[in-house]
């Protein structure tokens, strides 16, 4: 009876316990303070950062009163909470600073930290390591990489003898910091840092051995930064998915923006970079180079691009100088290359380009494209200027089909070399013959642009009017790609048969009739054979509303539709203005 009278009680009082077991403290840091308490009130807080480390567990908070403190910390692998006591406020962070004093990394982490631990709010300064001057890992050379994550924070002021000024190998998230103003031999700004790095601002940070200003060596997914004024280049090396962020003025040797990043580059803005040798905005970049605006870069050898052999697929290349494309070998494919410039024989907008050249507008660069040894296909070719070459195409020596070749300038007025074969293209000027090659107007929609001058390219609008003889008028026998330029399928009826238009955009039938102030309106579309549509209608542009859900085709020529009222609620006629979207559910 006594000894189960003792078991219960035994067991009655570790459950008591448990709750306790895994509850969180909270810990203070102020020092302002005269000297440390126990750290569980502000009245008593410690007096050092480091202190507040050592004292608190595994998801235990660690707040720190604004002030300078001068140390250099380590997490020693807790999982905890260090943070400002308000790291949303600019001025609170910026007055929270802990001070590396030059004597080491600013914070350091031994790699088993796992995303539960977080350093949020704080100012870290002055660190000087050979590795990660600002925050390190502990022997990382045999523990690897922290997980931890580095939010809302300014690093800056720090420099490393070898790699990863700012940071180095966070593996963890790293958002919405400042990282600026470090220094190291490669990754400036991060070194190694293969976790999510999303929404930071990483600016004028320097590689001294010119590789990596910003960025070295980081992979995982780089998204949603500014990457701006960094010497040494925005990124190198970096074979992560970079997305979606602005990569700006930015300097290196080679590759001002992007130098050796072969994963997924897409949706960023990649402007005003500068090389004084290869590649202004990237350079020997092989990966999938998709979405993105390559503006007003300045190279040596390609403004723009620069060996990139991967995949360059429907972005804007426009308005940098030493090329839109230098030697850039793989498919290019649905892309704006406007108003590049080069003062080197051969090729403005591409040079040195040996891949596949397919549905591109190419126009107003200067010159145009020369010494391609590719296959261009479905490209609209307009506008170019000669500059040092004679030719819209330069010495370019593989096959030219499908193509509009029309209004560029040269010395002696010709639009390509005699030499070239071209077939089933729309050639100014062509006298020299070839399979299915004609010399008519194009007719554009708008050449010159809503503001009726020609010289400004970014309103020009190069589709084809319903009269153009380019329509239905190419070879379908090639190895052509499902869609044009503007993503609309690549062969459809233009009104004559099954076959692709010349040119970069593919004429579409979409015709409304018998017309406006009838009870009805009934619109056509070219269409094809097995697919179903789907048809919206607005009356402000803004709120579209299902009218047919699920419309066949009539076929590989056109399907119709008429609103007279019965599926929308109101006939044509009775609606202020009403607009409609047909959309094909491939």
């Amino acid at each position: 009876m006594f000894a189960r009278t003792v078991l219960t009680g035994i067991v009655f009082l570790l459950l008591l316990s448990k709750p306790a077991l895994g509850t969180a403290t909270d810990w203070y840091v102020d020092g302002s303070v005269a000297s440390s308490g126990g750290g569980q009130t502000w009245g008593a807080a410690f007096k050092s950062i480091q202190e507040g480390i050592e004292a608190a567990s595994d998801g235990d908070s660690v707040t720190v009163a604004p002030g300078a403190y001068l140390e250099n910390i380590n997490f020693a692998g807790k999982n905890i909470t260090l943070r400002s006591t308000d790291a949303l406020d600019p001025d609170i962070v910026g007055a929270t600073i802990v001070d590396g004093n030059q004597a080491g990394s600013v914070v350091t982490f031994d790699a088993t930290e796992t995303e539960a631990c977080v350093l949020s709010g704080f100012t870290i300064r002055n660190g000087k390591s050979d590795y990660g001057g600002g925050i390190s890992v502990a022997e990382w050379w045999s523990r690897g990489s922290t997980h931890a994550t580095v939010e809302s924070n300014i690093i800056t002021g720090n420099s490393a003898d070898r790699e990863g000024g700012g940071l180095f190998r966070c593996d963890g998230v790293i958002e919405g910091n400042v990282i600026t103003e470090n220094s190291a031999a490669s990754g400036g700004g991060l070194f190694r840092c293969d976790g999510v790095i999303r929404n930071n601002v990483i600016k004028d940070n320097s590689a001294t051995s010119g590789v990596g200003g910003g960025f070295a060596l980081c992979s995982g997914v780089i998204e949603g930064n500014l990457i701006t004024k960094n010497s040494g280049g925005g990124l190198a090396r970096c074979p992560a998915l970079i997305q979606d962020n602005t990569i700006a003025h930015n300097h290196a040797a080679d590759g001002g923006g992007l130098y050796g990043c072969d994963h997924t580059i897409r949706n960023n803005v990649i402007t005003g970079n500068s090389a004084p040798l290869h590649g202004g905005g990237l350079a020997d970049c092989g990966g999938l180079i998709q979405n993105n605006i390559i503006t007003d870069n300045h190279g040596f050898y390609g403004g723009g691009l620069y060996d990139c052999d991967g995949r360059i697929e429907n972005n804007t290349i426009a308005g940098n100088y030493a090329g839109g494309l230098w030697e850039c070998d793989g498919m290019v494919q649905g892309n704006v290359i406007l108003a590049n410039g080069s003062d080197k024989s051969g090729g403005g907008g591409l040079i040195y380009c040996d891949g596949i050249i397919q549905n591109n507008l190419i126009a107003g660069n200067m010159p145009g494209m020369g010494f391609c040894a590719a296959v261009i296909r479905n490209n609209t070719i307009v506008a170019n200027r000669g500059g040092y070459s004679r030719w819209a195409l330069d010495t370019c020596t593989g096959t030219i089909s499908n193509c509009i070749i029309w209004a560029n300038a040269g010395p002696d007025g010709r639009q390509i070399d005699d030499w070239n074969e071209p077939t089933y293209s729309c050639i100014q000027n062509w006298t020299a013959g070839g399979e299915g090659n004609i010399a008519q107007d194009p007719r554009f929609v708008d050449p010159d642009g809503a503001d009726d001058d020609p010289e400004t390219y970014e309103d020009n609008d190069y589709r084809l009017m319903p009269d153009s003889p380019c329509i239905d008028a190419g070879y379908n026998a090639f190895d052509l790609a499902a869609s044009d330029i503007s993503g609309m399928r690549r062969i459809i009826y233009g009104g004559k048969s099954l076959t692709v238009d010349m040119g970069a955009y593919e004429y579409y039938i979409n015709e409304v009739h018998p017309g406006p102030g009838t009870g009805e309106a009934t619109m056509s579309w070219s269409s094809v054979q097995g697919s179903i549509y789907v048809i919206l209608y607005s009356e402000d542009l803004s709120t579209w509303i299902l009218a047919e859900g699920a419309l066949s085709s009539s076929g590989d020529k056109t399907t119709s539709w008429t609103d007279d009222g019965s599926k929308t609620g109101i006939p044509p006629s009775l609606a202020p203005r009403r607009f409609y979207r047909i959309l094909e559910n491939r």
